[in-house]
């Protein structure tokens, strides 16, 4: 296949693709998502078609299949939220593409509404334009800008297309554009054995990373057998010390008075075996979970289009002087964090920034950042690991492993007359191993 300039290709209009397959009046029944593909399944005459649409890099082509690839490959991130969306149930009228097929669309109608959803490939990623027009306005949402517009225009919604796709920025454009179909060929079996060598590099990898963890996990549970053991011997005992001795932190008694103590020793003994518990459950998820997703080619990291906000210096620059003493981070699979750097930053955050169902975090017994997740789920064990890793970082800490504790932000409440201090409630605690490559999973 030749090789096409791209400097022009923005210029390029749009034309029929597939005009031999029978899919005007078919709708698009579901959407679902691979690491590489956006597959999208259209019920035709008598017939499904599924469409492959790639998400970027060496997978940007599109094209129809009769076959569909296996279910435990399905993911879900927010790139399938933005095309479930703008496809869903939609009746197809025609499917368009450019002259060097790097822009493909699809075009039609869902109730009385025109929608035309497109991918074009550019610098090795995908990019993607999203237009939904009815009797009164038009909506477009393109990947160079995150913001949705509202446009007022009697142009039909093809020009409009072409009109946003000249307005990518012109650092994108000025690239050699050659479609990737080296698995065109033998479909989907050379995709099959592309997941299969991928899975097995990352199989390799998470033996490694469960090998660690648990080595870890497993000097935490014989810490934690060894004092429940140690703190039972003086229950029946006369004598009870100060002081005892565990392998994480010493257990020094508030009160006096021999029973007061047993009182004492019995919740103790109560939270350490529900830390044991934890830990347990933990290996048992380290030894299945991510095994049989790296085996079954799971956990395969997804590829993301192109997603930016291209604001102003000035509205960047206003932004950063808002939080000028905080800092903030996004999961590549998703979730925004903050960080205050002093107290006045942290009750900005939590007043301003962070909401009611969001999570706040703290090393548990002694002074730290705060930390805001910004997530209505309970976070992940790999979500705690890294934030545990923050938290770390930004409170110089030393050691492998913290006392995480957190809560959502509904239950904090600020002490009047102390800047940064908070009281909370519905707390949760677990001792966490820091992720030592936290910065290569999180952007800034």
């Amino acid at each position: 296949m030749n090789t096409h300039s791209s400097d022009s290709n923005t210029d390029d209009n749009f034309h029929l693709a597939y005009s031999d397959l029978a899919i005007n009046g078919s709708f698009i029944q579901k959407i679902y998502s691979t690491p590489h593909w956006i597959i999208l399944k259209v019920r035709s005459i008598g017939q499904n078609i599924y469409f492959y649409w790639g998400r970027g890099a060496k997978f940007n082509t599109f094209f129809p299949s009769g076959i569909v690839i296996d279910s435990k490959l399905r993911i879900q991130d927010r790139f399938l939220e933005i095309v479930r969306s703008s496809l869903s149930g939609l009746k197809i009228s025609r499917i368009l593409k450019t002259q060097n097929d790097q822009v493909y669309a699809i075009m039609g109608q869902r109730g009385r509404n025109e929608i035309v959803f497109s991918i074009g490939y550019f610098i090795n990623q995908a990019f993607f334009v999203t237009i939904e027009k009815n009797e009164y306005s038009i909506e477009i949402l393109s990947s160079w800008n995150k913001k949705r517009r509202n446009l007022i225009s009697q142009d039909h919604i093809e020009v409009i297309l072409n009109n946003e796709w000249k307005e990518l920025p012109d650092e994108f454009k000025h690239q050699q554009f050659k479609p990737c179909d080296e698995m065109m060929t033998n479909w989907p079996l050379d995709y099959i054995d592309y997941i299969k060598s991928t899975s097995r590099t990352k199989l390799e990898k998470t033996e490694r990373k469960i090998e660690t963890k648990i080595r870890h996990i497993d000097k935490d549970i014989n810490g934690l057998e060894k004092d429940i053991q140690l703190l039972e011997t003086y229950i029946t005992s006369e004598e009870i010390p100060e002081i005892i001795k565990l392998s994480k932190k010493n257990l020094k008694f508030k009160t006096k008075g021999h029973f007061k103590k047993r009182n004492e020793l019995f919740n103790k003994i109560k939270n350490l075996k529900s830390g044991l518990e934890i830990q347990r459950k933990r290996v048992a998820a380290c030894e299945h979970k991510d095994f049989e997703q790296a085996k079954n080619g799971q956990g395969i990291k997804p590829i993301s289009p192109f997603w930016k906000d291209l604001k102003s210096t000035e509205e960047k620059a206003s932004e950063k002087k808002e939080y000028s003493d905080c800092d903030f981070y996004c999961f590549l699979t998703g979730g925004k964090i903050a960080i205050g750097k002093n107290n006045l930053a942290n009750d900005q955050l939590r007043n301003t920034w962070a909401k009611k169902e969001d999570w706040w975090f703290h090393i548990d017994g002694e002074k730290s950042a705060h930390v805001f997740f910004k997530k209505i789920e309970t976070p992940t064990i790999e979500e705690l690991e890294i934030i545990a890793a923050i938290l770390k970082h930004y409170s110089d800490k030393i050691g492998d492993k913290i006392g995480l504790l957190f809560t959502k932000v509904k239950y904090l409440s600020a002490i009047k007359g102390s800047p940064g201090l908070v009281k909370y409630k519905k707390e949760k605690k677990i001792i966490m191993t820091c992720a030592n490559d936290w910065e290569e999973k999180v952007t800034t």
